[in-house]
């Protein structure tokens, strides 16, 4: 940051200036981070150990549905779809891209945040298992989720999403 007349402003970031909620989360990741990704072989089991305890996992507080697309890079693409347990009619399609920076983690990872979404708002959410960056390079994770958008609109009917929502984000995303 630069001051008046050239000077420099550091500005130093406390701990008390981060929400208390956050301070023990953020401190935590950190650790992981530094202790969990040294190498590439790390991470690789980390993606693995990942994978083998969160595929599968469900929430007693939403329809959970597992499905299949089609896919270039892997050829059959997991995909979990989210619903409320009383999905009403012409809900908002989502297309949920789980975090992990492309490397790692799973679509079951969000669960929570999916819980609060469709709590809150009329939406079915589709969240692809897209190919990991440990698996195959770029572009192969951008495109097994565009492949998921575009399976999303072509079956809007079948997963109770309004197709006009659909189709104007969908609209959006291709210019």
């Amino acid at each position: 940051m630069s001051g008046a007349k050239g000077q420099v402003i550091s500005l130093r970031v406390t701990g008390k200036m981060i929400n208390k909620e956050i301070r023990l989360k953020g401190k935590v990741k950190g650790m992981l981070i530094g202790i969990l990704f040294v190498s590439e072989k790390i991470l690789r089991n980390t993606r693995k150990i990942s994978k083998t305890v969160l595929k599968g996992k469900a929430s007693s507080k939403l329809s959970c549905e597992e499905g299949f697309i089609t896919s270039k890079s892997v050829g059959k693409l997991r995909a979990c779809v989210y619903k409320p347990l009383r999905p009403k009619e012409r809900a908002t399609g989502l297309l949920w891209i789980h975090g992990g920076g492309y490397e790692i983690g799973a679509p079951e990872m969000d669960i929570g945040y999916m819980e609060k979404l469709i709590s809150t708002a009329n939406c079915v959410i589709v969240s692809p298992d897209y190919t990991l960056s440990t698996e195959k390079p770029y572009p192969a994770a951008l495109e097994d989720c565009y492949e998921a958008l575009l399976w999303t609109k072509e079956n809007a009917s079948q997963l109770g999403i309004r197709d006009c929502k659909c189709q104007a984000e969908f609209s959006a995303v291709r210019k």
